[in-house]
This record gives C-alpha cells, structure tokens and sequence, in this order.
C-alpha cells in the first residue's frame, strides 16, 4: 500500500487509464482527422466511439476505466459518447476477426503486438502517420523497438500505452535454505537448482517444483525459452517461421528434459487457471512468471515482496518474453460513415516479439 492506502495495483491500472485516455483522445483526433472535419474546438465534436479493450477485466477494472477514466474523457469531449466492449486475450483474436468480416470493426480496438501488419495491410486500421503520430515523436518517450511493434511500412499504426513481461523469479528465502545466495546466471545452474529445490513426499508425490513452468500459458512459455536459447519466432523479414531452427528444438527439449528428466515439476501440478501463484503458496521455489506476480504478492502475501528476485532465463542468449495491449483505431468512426465490409481479411499473425499492447482506428 501507498503511505495514502492506494495499492500499487491499483497505480498501475491508475497509470494505464491515463494512456487509455490519451488513446481514445487521439483515436478521435485520428478519426476526425480522416473524414476532413477535425477541430480544435472540443464542442464542435460529437458522437459515438466503440472500445474493445481485453485489459480492465473484472468489476474493478470497469469501475476504473467508467468511473475514473472515462469521466476524465468526457471533460474534454462532453458530446462524445464511449461505448466499451469488454472482453479477454483468449475471445480478443476471435472478436476482431469477426467484426472484421462482418464489417462492424471497433473505432478503438486493444491488442498485441503482431497483429498490426495483417490488419493494416488490409486497410482495417487508421494510418496515424496520417493524423500527426510519427514515429520519431513516439521514440522520444517509448524504446524504439516497442515503437516499431506499432509501425507498418513506414507509418504508425498503433500507440503503446504499457509493457509486461515474463521471466524468470527466484524465491530467495527458499534458496537461501539450500544453500543458495542468487538466482542462476548459467542454464547448467538453473538445472542444478531446480534440480535441488524440488521437494518429493516419500511416496514420490511432488510438493514443490524446483522450477514452475506450468502456471504461464504454454505459448508465451516456449517463447522465454526460445529467445534465452538464442532463437525467434521468424526470420529477419518476417517472411518465414525460424521457430523449427536448432534453438527452436533446444529450447523445446530443454523443457521436456526439466520435466521428464530432472523431474522438477510434474505435468498437472500446475496450471494457468490456478488461482494463487505456487511462487506465493510456496509450491515452487523458482519458477517463468508475469510482472503481475508482484501486485498478486502484495495482495495476497505483502511480507513475501523482498524475497522474490527476478532473472532473466540463462542460455546462449539469456530473455525473456514482453507484451501488452496496444490501442489502435479504425480509420473513419461509425458515428461518421457506416464501415464497409472487410471479407477478404485473414486473422493477424501471432508475433509476440516484442509484445505490447497498442490502440487503433479502423478505416470504412
């Protein structure tokens, strides 16, 4: 908690409303901007804007982005009225694609990075660039590879309003009691201490795996050990997968070997629908998670917080996984010309490298 009882939870969400806000201002400049009709004056804008967002999940998160943020919004565009789309990352592919072919897109659409080239290509998103975001503006405050995450051929086409990870996390009073002073620096150590710190009752029943793999979604897993091994997801065009390389096999088998092999977790221990984090619990002493593990502690175990050490997973190449939603909006709203139907679009590819979570305009 904050010294005025504000959790950091709620901060962070807090701080990831303020770029919501920024985004539905610039979607609408975008949009307006498209049909020749923008303006200076906030009254002379009015209207409806569609949001589909997979991030403000649960009661807590509609509460901040309706009650907080939009609020917010609407003191600068008082005629404008947002309609929100609440949904998740796992419906978030089929919802787009559908309003894709049906041709009711959303005028603000959340979503991954790799998903910008297939739908810019298809003329489904605004071309920012169009409207004054250039990419020179953005890497003044973002790292230019997460600005270009949001870039297709040359022009923006999504604006990043927050970043997460996943990688490795050491819980150091359980290695301490092994003997242990700092996380792995070296895949040899990680075996080593996984290995060690994996606690077996006598009948062989895993209490606590030296190294969860398996609360992370299995994807998003594979990929932290591809980049550690030196791998990618494609080629340097994007024109090919490079996911079936040597470093793509090796970072498979490396997993296959911590399970079947050091015997460090064992296949059901773990899953993505638990609902405390065996880091936390204790079920695991080392483990790949998400930067959510930190609020998850403070909310569940605060005095926990010191004790976890994050590191990056050791290899040829030691990375790790990054993502988030990015805002992106359709070229023209539909408070200003019905959107024509995009039935010769195909879902986005699913590169997640780096991942980030970015708004757009669709077009018509």
């Amino acid at each position: 908690m904050t010294a005025n009882g504000t959790s950091r939870r709620h901060l962070a969400l807090r701080y990831t409303a303020l770029g919501t806000a920024t985004v539905l201002t610039l979607a609408l400049s975008a949009c307006s901007a498209d049909e020749g009709s923008a303006s200076e004056d906030s009254d002379a804008v009015s209207g409806d804007i569609t949001l589909l967002t997979p991030i403000y999940e649960g009661a807590a998160g509609q509460r901040l982005l309706e009650d907080e943020l939009l609020p917010q919004f609407y003191e600068q565009y008082p005629d404008v009225n947002v309609t929100v789309d609440y949904t998740n990352f796992a419906r978030l592919n089929e919802k787009l694609t559908t309003g894709v072919v049906s041709g009711l897109v959303p005028d603000v659409m959340m979503m991954g990075v790799g998903w910008v080239e297939a739908f810019a290509d298809k003329g489904v998103l605004a071309n920012l660039s169009e409207s004054g975001i250039s990419v020179s503006d953005l890497e003044k405050s973002t790292t230019p590879e997460i600005v270009q995450a949001g870039v297709w051929d040359g022009d923006v086409y999504g604006v990043p309003i927050m970043l997460d990870a996943r990688f490795g996390v050491a819980r150091m009073d359980l290695l301490r009691e092994a003997g242990y002073d700092a996380p792995p620096s070296t895949w040899a150590e990680l075996v080593e201490m996984a290995e060690a710190l994996t606690v077996r009752s006598d009948s062989g029943s895993l209490e606590r795996a030296g190294f969860d793999m398996l609360s992370l979604d299995a994807r998003q897993m594979y990929e932290t050990m591809l980049f550690s091994s030196g791998g990618t997801l494609f080629n340097d065009d994007n024109t090919e997968p490079a996911f079936n390389s040597a470093a793509g096999v090796e970072a498979l088998e490396s997993v296959v070997d911590l399970i079947h092999t050091s015997k460090v977790e064992d296949t059901g221990f773990s899953s993505t629908k638990e609902t405390v984090n065996p880091l936390i619990n204790g079920r695991a002493a080392m483990g790949i998670a998400h930067n959510n593990l930190w609020t998850q502690t403070l909310e569940a175990a605060p005095e926990l917080l010191p004790e976890l050490e994050p590191f990056l997973i050791p290899g040829d190449a030691p990375g790790m996984f990054v993502g988030a939603p990015w805002p992106r909006c359709r070229r023209a709203p539909s408070t200003r010309r019905q959107p024509r139907p995009c039935s010769n679009s195909w879902p986005a590819p699913d590169r997640h490298w780096p991942r980030t979570n970015s708004a757009a305009t669709s077009r018509p």
